[in-house]
């Protein structure tokens, strides 16, 4: 309940009792009893607003997981780079996984006697059992948005190399969906953030900036001092390319929300939306085994244990961007570069730049800001 309806509640409960004591004549114990009754639903409220910030507290909990799992699977990712491996035959391979979850679930709806699943079961129907095509609007657009987003991920990365950018740094301006959807949360579902809402935005976004500066000054210099015959739209497009996956990301998160407040299970929405690119994929690793270059089985078994993990953190992702506030959880999920920082620094001796340290110490700062934000 926001401030408006808090707000709105009081003034009805007081020209409640106005007019109840202009109709009703009441002495004064009646009076003090009306009184105590009424002091009695105020304190209840605060008990629901403490309700209110352990729910979103536990949403951002469930994003922050989201991110380690997703910072794990990009670290694993990265691992099989530096073996040799290309990017498509990693993605190839982390379709399987979607497949797999798609299959289990609808053999849980299907063998399941429970009445919440049968009806999950018929839910792409309205109350009057018409196809719900605003649901279905839904459901398309986000599957076709989730081929956008892959293909325009690899066209970042191609383009930010082709005029000499770190795709790192590129792709760091994709946090940057964490402000549009905010913004347009706030239009479609009039979701309010509070200062301490966007201060945190903030913060995390800056931090994305700073870690993903990946190499040392001496480094970058080298690489970009030989961009400078580039045309400033050479150098535009992989911007503008992450700009449009930070769009992506937004009205997916918006698409997600619409199907949910139908009554539509995240996991579901999950499972559907996924599973055409879980199919290509997993034709493309088939015919990549087979007809191409055979995985070998450490290569193999690692991206799937990762991808099993990406598919966790999209679930619990989905979760908490259908129930808490979009915007802050959004920029939360974009902390699996921090995660996967760490993960090198452990497990690789990458020893971080100033600007990790900085981005590091940021990032840290901006977690704290959103988990007491609606306190």
């Amino acid at each position: 309940m926001n401030y408006f309806e808090n707000n709105q509640d009081t003034k009805n409960q007081n020209l409640s009792h106005q007019l109840t004591e202009r109709l009703i004549p009441m002495d004064n114990e009646e009076k003090q009893l009306l009184l105590t009754d009424s002091s009695q639903i105020q304190l209840q409220q605060p008990k629901n607003e403490t309700t209110f910030t352990k729910t979103q507290l536990f949403y951002i909990f469930l994003g922050l997981i989201s991110s380690l799992f997703m910072g794990v699977n990009n670290f694993l990712s990265e691992v099989i780079v530096q073996r040799g491996e290309s990017n498509f035959r990693i993605i190839f391979v982390q379709g399987i996984p979607l497949v797999v979850f798609f299959i289990a679930y609808y053999l849980n709806l299907m063998i399941s006697s429970n009445y919440e699943n049968q009806r999950n079961m018929n839910s792409y129907r309205d109350i009057y059992g018409s196809l719900d095509t605003e649901l279905i609007f839904c459901i398309v657009g986000r599957t076709l948005l989730v081929f956008a987003e892959y293909v325009n991920f690899m066209m970042i990365i191609s383009f930010s190399l082709a005029v000499q950018i770190n795709p790192s740094l590129t792709l760091s301006i994709v946090s940057v969906a964490a402000f549009a959807t905010a913004i347009l949360f706030k239009y479609y579902f009039n979701e309010q953030l509070n200062r301490n809402n966007w201060i945190g935005i903030v913060f995390i976004v800056l931090s994305i900036i700073f870690i993903s500066n990946r190499d040392s000054p001496d480094q970058i210099n080298t690489n970009s001092s030989s961009n400078s015959h580039f045309t400033f739209i050479q150098l535009a497009i992989p911007i503008a390319l992450a700009l449009v996956q930070a769009i992506i990301h937004a009205v997916s998160t918006l698409f997600l929300r619409i199907a949910t407040t139908k009554g539509f299970s995240p996991y579901r929405f999950t499972s559907d939306t996924m599973f055409s690119l879980g199919i290509i994929s997993t034709v493309m690793a088939i015919y990549e085994n087979f007809n191409v270059t055979k995985y070998d089985q450490l290569t193999f078994f690692t991206i799937l244990s990762g991808s099993f993990l990406f598919i966790f953190a999209i679930l619990m992702l989905n979760v908490a961007l259908a129930k808490g506030k979009a915007g802050p959880i959004q920029a939360i999920i974009q902390l699996q570069v921090l995660f996967q920082l760490l993960l090198e620094i452990l497990f690789l001796n990458l020893t971080p730049n100033v600007s990790q340290f900085v981005g590091f110490g940021i990032g840290m700062i901006g977690i704290i800001i959103l988990s007491f934000a609606n306190q």
